[in-house]
């Protein structure tokens, strides 16, 4: 008997440990009847900022589920030697208990440094706690701060900041003064700003949505307004080096204008730098967002008052009739019925108007997806939720709005472990519910349906990435590259997501298809041959088509572009314009020729809503939003809230953890500008915006102004050409020996690879740094790693140092080191077309 009692235990604990095992890595569905409605309750997570300077900075916002902490990088906190810092806890509605910290290895997540501060001090109606480390931090270097507060009920609220060390100076806090003094001579249109400002004539001064250091003087200090502060500033350190500091400064203020007294968003940008001599502005730029008032519609023109807007997507969408509208303000979700000249609101990204610090964290989109007859409306919100049951977590959620009960239903919800600015960048804004109850979505380079009456989840396709997946939102599509194999397709897919039909677009035997974009409800395309497929020099794939089709809706080609001998090596849409780059091929390489185009005539398609534009003295341009010419506004709108929040079926999906391709994020002015699979193009952004590159691995790629002055390779072997040894083979080999690869040259000579498939077989994580410039690269010799250079198109030099004026590479085929000047060696690497080769992590 009690054999059988242990068989049967036995099979039980194998049965629970197999669930969790394969649980973990799979997708799982949640359901849980509920069946009520309930308010939405909110914002009452506690507002945490620091002091590690003798000034308050970073203001943090909490988050209820637990995101690694190297995986957030919203503010940088700097200690100093002392390695002490305060924390001020705004409790808002929530009691707090006690606070733990953590601090960890941003590479990989480990632990550093913890401890906990139970007894607090009274400031100003804020709880103060004291925090002193003991990890022996790197100069410089980024480290994760993890700040949980615990709360009377032992609930849990995590706070995420980047910390970084300087036991000497770094001027932190005289940077971020000047920020504020810069600020504050705006505000009292102080003239002196002009020593500071650097206005541009051909700056568009139009507007106050959108100011920067080039634009006058008259619309960098708000022109005659008076802005009047209504929330107090707390300077955010965006990056921070020994000479340089990028600050932002964000605020709710109040100005009277034509038609009333109005609130608005205001984000400022500072970089700044300090030297021993002053302090330079090296960037200023200024977005104002006004909150939108219903309340201030134009009857006489029968538009709605949007006033001063800097993002203008407001994302119209109507029903057949065109008599309800539904679009997106600030984040706020509104309907317009324009028969019975009805506003509801009917989402609304913060509740408490009287706690405007919390609105001041703008972590989180909208999506409308449709809006039918009766005026319900289907719509996604995406990133940060600040109120309601998901309080401080990151998710996408399903709404529908019934329009009848004035209450919205939640469909579905979708949780991650990450920020908002990382998956704004992951997930594909155009998300589709049809009358079948699927909704389509795309993420982390994947396409799903989800039947919401089955609760079926599928994965129509995977390893999408950037360029092989597309969107065409006349016919609620989704196109993507198909059959492929390793970045190859000889297939693509089309699926209309209304009604489930897809078709197939064939390349044909031994041959590849490219998707090249959507022109309209048009989709563009090449063809070519497998074997026409070369490598550049550094290991680039070159997709060289001979064909250019472009498609419409019902599967005809409406264009098709070939020429005898003539290879399409790239090509781009632009409205209705296809750009063509073009080659002839010699041997095995291609040689460029003039580049061509193809017009193609867009049908316009007349908007629902439009936005409209006025201009006046004081206020400059304004924007409304109108409706169609047979719409008269008799009075301003009857404003309705949608009260009431319907929970019929609670539905979690959970996407488990997935094995993303790598990726590089742009930090830039307080946020992420771009994610890109080639770290060249995601450095070059960084360049231009000032910011920061870092990987998905969480590794800083490369930072503007984050090198050092000058610096030299340790470890080079020299080698020369000959006996069968080439210069890119020489430069290979030198490359792996100073990162210590246990290689012979014979081991590198005579491959039939490219310089990246030779150095991928020792080394982790190649870069392709082609299409930088020499002063982007220098970032990678600044950081010990030797960079390899084309000097023309068949010899390679390997680059070893440099300081403020010049810089020195090894020439293989001379066995010599040469030292140049920056502009004659920029220009002869770019006159080689700029390719470049390293690396960020060592020996496989």
């Amino acid at each position: 008997m009690l054999k059988h009692i242990y068989r049967f235990l036995g099979l039980v604990i194998v049965f629970v440990a197999a669930l969790f095992f394969f649980g973990k890595n799979i997708e799982v569905i949640q359901i849980k009847e509920v069946n009520e409605k309930t308010e939405m309750e909110g914002e009452t997570l506690p507002i945490v900022s620091v002091d590690s300077i003798g000034m308050e900075t970073n203001r943090m916002y909490g988050y209820v589920n637990t995101i690694p902490a190297n995986n957030v990088r919203e503010s940088i906190t700097v200690l100093s030697a002392e390695k002490t810092f305060s924390v001020y806890i705004d409790e808002c509605e929530t009691i707090v208990n006690k606070l733990n910290y953590e601090v960890r290895a941003v590479s990989d997540n480990t632990m550093l440094d913890y401890g906990e501060v139970s007894a607090f001090d009274e400031d100003a109606g804020r709880k103060r706690a004291k925090v002193t480390l003991e990890t022996e931090f790197e100069a410089s270097k980024e480290y994760a701060l993890k700040l949980t507060l615990v709360t009377d009920v032992s609930k849990k609220i995590n706070y995420y900041s980047r910390v970084k060390y300087y036991a000497d100076y770094c001027y932190v806090k005289e940077k971020i003064e000047f920020a504020k003094q810069i600020h504050k001579m705006t505000m009292d249109k102080d003239q002196n700003i002009v020593t500071y400002i650097e206005p541009v004539p051909e700056t568009d001064n139009s507007s106050f949505a959108h100011v920067d250091i080039t634009s006058s003087f008259e619309n960098i200090v708000w022109g005659d307004n008076k802005p009047k502060i209504i929330t107090d500033i707390v300077p955010t350190i965006k990056e921070i080096n020994i000479e340089t500091g990028a600050i932002v400064l964000d605020y709710y203020a109040t100005m009277k204008t034509e038609t009333g007294e109005e609130t608005y968003y205001v984000n400022e940008y500072y970089r700044v730098k300090h030297t021993d001599d002053r302090m330079y502005l090296l960037w200023f730029e200024r977005s104002v967002e006004a909150c939108f008032d219903p309340s201030l519609a134009s009857v006489n023109k029968s538009e709605l008052k949007l006033g001063i807007v800097d993002n203008d997507d407001m994302q119209p969408v109507s029903n057949d009739a065109v008599n309800k509208i539904g679009f997106v303000r600030n984040g706020n979700v509104y309907l317009y019925d324009l028969e019975n000249n009805e506003l509801f609101s009917v989402y609304e990204q913060y509740i408490n108007g009287d706690r405007l610090e919390h609105e001041l964290y703008r972590q989180q989109n909208t999506h409308i997806i449709s809006v039918d007859e009766e005026g319900n409306m289907c719509f996604a919100v995406y990133g940060y939720i600040a109120h309601g049951v998901y309080e401080g977590k990151v998710a996408i959620i399903l709404y529908q709005y019934h329009k009848s009960d004035n209450a919205i239903e939640e469909l579905l919800y979708i949780p991650f472990q990450t920020t908002y600015q990382i998956l704004k960048e992951n997930f594909e804004e155009y998300s589709y519910l049809n009358g079948s109850d699927v909704f389509y979505f795309a993420i982390d380079d994947k396409i799903y349906s989800y039947n919401l009456v089955s609760a079926k989840l599928t994965c129509l396709a995977d390893n999408i990435g950037q360029r092989n997946f597309m969107i065409i939102k006349e016919s609620n599509s989704y196109v993507w590259e198909s059959d492929q194999n390793e970045g190859l397709a000889t297939e693509i897919t089309v699926m209309d997501l209304k009604n489930e039909q897809k078709y197939v677009i064939e390349a044909g035997n031994k041959k590849f298809i490219r998707l090249i974009g959507i022109m309209g409800d048009n989709i563009v395309y090449g063809i070519g041959n497998k074997k026409d497929i070369t490598y550049t020099t550094e290991g680039r794939p070159v997709y060289a088509m001979n064909t250019i089709e472009i498609i419409n809706r019902n599967n005809e080609v409406i264009k098709s572009y070939s020429k005898k001998g003539v290879y399409i090596t790239d090509a781009s849409v632009s409205e209705n314009v296809v750009y063509l780059n073009r080659a002839r091929k010699e041997g095995k390489k291609y040689k460029k020729i003039v580049d061509d185009n193809i017009l193609n005539r867009l049908v316009e398609i007349k908007p629902n809503a439009e936005i409209t534009e006025r201009v006046t003295e004081k206020m400059l341009t304004e924007k409304y939003m109108s409706f169609p010419g047979s719409f008269v506004m008799e009075k301003v709108p009857d404003i309705k809230k949608a009260e009431m929040f319907v929970t019929r079926e609670e539905k979690a999906l959970y996407l488990g953890d997935n094995v993303d391709a790598l990726k590089y994020y742009v930090y830039a002015k307080g946020q992420i500008k771009g994610a890109y699979v080639n770290p060249a193009e995601a450095i070059t952004l960084a360049d231009k915006e000032q910011g920061v590159v870092i990987s998905s691995r969480n590794q800083t790629v490369w930072e503007r102004g984050g090198r050092f002055i000058s610096n030299s390779v340790a470890g080079i072997t020299e080698v020369r050409t000959g006996n069968g040894v080439s210069s890119i083979d020489a430069c290979v080999y030198m490359l792996l020996k100073a990162e210590h690869v246990d290689v012979n040259i014979e081991d590198i000579t005579g491959k039939d690879s490219t310089m990246l498939e030779m150095i991928s077989e020792y080394i982790d994580e190649t870069m392709n740094l082609t299409g930088c410039n020499l002063d982007e690269i220098l970032y990678f010799v600044g950081a010990g790693k030797p960079v390899i250079a084309m000097k023309n198109n068949s010899e390679a030099v390997i680059i070893t140092s440099y300081n403020s004026n010049s810089v020195t590479m090894y020439d293989p085929s001379t066995g010599q080191y040469q030292t140049q000047s920056y502009a004659v060696a920029d220009a002869t690497f770019a006159a080689a077309g700029n390719i470049y080769v390293s690396y960020m992590k060592g020996v496989k």
